[in-house]
């Protein structure tokens, strides 16, 4: 294997979401227990290590991964302001999010297919949090939008 500093960055960038998501991974499967879903992909990431700066007008891509969870967002600028749309993969329809920031928390029920849509987020950190009948409850890694 070729030493890190010979490694292009987006190869870099690959193999740490690879190891996240079996992290994550493994750390599903007590009911009743918080598990983390890690970040997996992240389009601004991905620009970055192909030496482009990511364009805030295109929504930024961001999927959250575990064993038996998926959750894909797309966030846009709107100014000052963020909004989010994504979907639940695997069973989300009817479940209830909570995006979760600093001092504020929206709570947004699912449509039958799994999607939702949040106008107005401020720019900063944020996680998702949902119940997993089987497993308790499931939150992602904060990721600052």
């Amino acid at each position: 294997m070729a030493e890190e500093s010979e490694r292009a960055p987006t190869e870099v960038a690959a193999d740490a979401r690879r190891v996240l998501a079996r992290m994550a991974s493994e750390k599903v499967g007590k009911a009743g227990a918080t598990s983390v879903v890690d970040l997996t992909v992240d389009s601004v990431l991905e620009l970055v290590g192909l030496g482009t700066v990511a364009d805030p007008s295109y929504p930024r891509r961001l999927t959250f991964e575990g064993a038996r969870w998926r959750l894909d967002l797309d966030v846009t600028h709107l100014g000052e302001r963020r909004s989010m749309e994504g979907a639940l993969r695997s069973g989300g329809a009817g479940q209830v999010l909570t995006v979760r920031q600093a001092g504020a928390t929206t709570r947004i029920v699912l449509d039958d297919q799994g999607r939702f849509r949040i106008e107005d987020l401020l720019p900063g950190p944020v996680s998702v949090t949902w119940e997993a009948s089987d497993q308790g409850q499931i939150e992602t890694s904060w990721v600052s939008i």
